[in-house]
Formats: C-alpha cells, structure tokens, sequence
C-alpha cells in the first residue's frame, strides 16, 4: 500500500460532514446530559453512544480516531475501494445530520433536502478534483 496525498480530495467531504454529524450530535444531547447524567446520551450508532456514555471528551477524541483511521484507509486503499469508502462515509453521515435535523430538531423535511444539496455540490467538487490529480491535469 502506497500513501497517495491526492486522495486527500476523497478525504475533505468526509470530513466536513462527519464534523457537522459530530457537532449536531454534541448539540442535540439534553440538558440533563450535560448536567453529568453521561448515562442519558443520544446517539443511534452504538460505538458513539458508548463513548458519549463516558464523557463528551471520550466521544471527541473516538471521532478523532475515526476521522483518522478512515482517512488513512481513503489514502492507502486502491483507487476504487479508496472511492467507495469516501462516498459510503459521506452518506452515512450525511444521514446521520439528516436524523438530527429532522426527527430531533424538528426541522422541516424539505429544508434540510437543502444540506442534501450542499453534500452533493462538495462531493461532485472534492471528486472532480481528486480525478483532476490523479490524471495530471
């Protein structure tokens, strides 16, 4: 396996978009979560709900972790594992945002289509680039 420093464009929309599910996530715990009663997290994947479980700085520095394994995986990967892996993070965070937004803040459906929208543009942009680097041009 070869590090591949292009790939860094598969990286950045997974990135951005784990950021907004991480944050989201934070923002969307209750009052009581964040007077000590870890034990009230609400988090749908088991891995985060566990970490945010044990405390707040315990689910921040899995998302580290996170991010990075994933990235370090995009980099090494073939170029068409390297691909799937980018797009199936986007989507699941994307999805992730999507729940927060909709069921938990109460926000109207076809407004969020909005960030839907906004995932699309720097996904096509990030991948556009990313086969820009790789051909040379």
């Amino acid at each position: 396996m070869q590090f591949n420093a292009k790939k860094l464009w598969l990286c950045l929309p997974f990135i951005l978009v784990f950021l907004c599910d991480g944050s989201i996530t934070l923002y969307g715990q209750s009052e009581a979560y964040w007077s000590g009663n870890y034990e009230l997290a609400n988090e749908s994947f088991p891995a985060f709900n566990w970490a945010l479980q044990q405390h707040p700085m315990v689910f921040i520095a899995q998302s580290l972790v996170w991010v990075t394994v994933f990235c370090l995986l995009i980099l090494v990967l073939p170029n068409f594992l390297s691909e799937v892996t980018a797009f199936a993070l986007v989507q699941g965070h994307t999805w992730g945002v999507m729940t927060w937004l909709v069921y938990s803040l109460q926000l109207n459906y076809y407004l969020c289509l909005l960030y839907f929208l906004g995932i699309a543009v720097v996904l096509v942009y990030c991948f556009r680039r990313w086969i820009s680097a790789s051909l040379g041009i």
